[in-house]
């Protein structure tokens, strides 16, 4: 077994600029500790990737891509933490004659607070009484759809029938 004594190991860090030479950002990183391991190989952990989903090369996981990116037009942002407000995730579906509520809240002002809790079976209620208005809405649109459709056949036949009476009854 190899000891660390054993190990004739010198290694010596020299810091060395983060930015380029001359653009008067200069900063030094930190010398970093050594690790010596003694012939152990590092255990590879398998990752699972999603059959879906395209492996890109040179990507690390969570690296949003917003449409074609050019280079030479591209400015990398690492952003450390999101954050999102609850009320920016949460949905709201409005009664029919209530006003719309804005979507922001006050600081230290709880979602529950000024809205009133709402029980979930009301509220699965509403929901059902607003999917049925709109199965009905739906339902008047096909048949106003249906009776257009009818109303312009009937009216592009009587123009075909005006049409070939005229035709038939021209002088030639």
């Amino acid at each position: 077994m190899t000891t660390l004594e054993s190990l004739d190991t010198k290694v010596t860090l020299t810091p060395t600029p983060v930015r380029g030479a001359g653009d008067g950002m200069e900063t030094e990183e930190s010398p970093k500790s050594v690790e010596v391991t003694s012939g152990v190989q590092p255990i590879k952990h398998h990752i699972l990737q999603n059959p879906r989903k395209k492996a890109v090369a040179g990507e690390s996981p969570g690296v949003l891509q917003l449409g074609k990116i050019l280079t030479e037009k591209a400015v990398e942002v690492e952003a450390v933490r999101i954050l999102v407000p609850k009320a920016a995730i949460t949905h709201n579906i409005p009664n029919k004659n209530a006003k719309v509520k804005s979507l922001g809240h006050h600081r230290g002002e709880f979602l529950g607070q000024s809205e009133g809790i709402v029980e979930p079976r009301k509220e699965l209620s509403e929901v059902k009484n607003i999917l049925e208005k709109l199965k009905n809405s739906e339902r008047r649109l096909l048949q106003d759809k249906e009776g257009l459709s009818n109303q312009l056949r009937v009216q592009t036949e009587v123009r075909i029938i005006a049409l070939m009476s005229t035709l038939y009854t021209w002088p030639f």
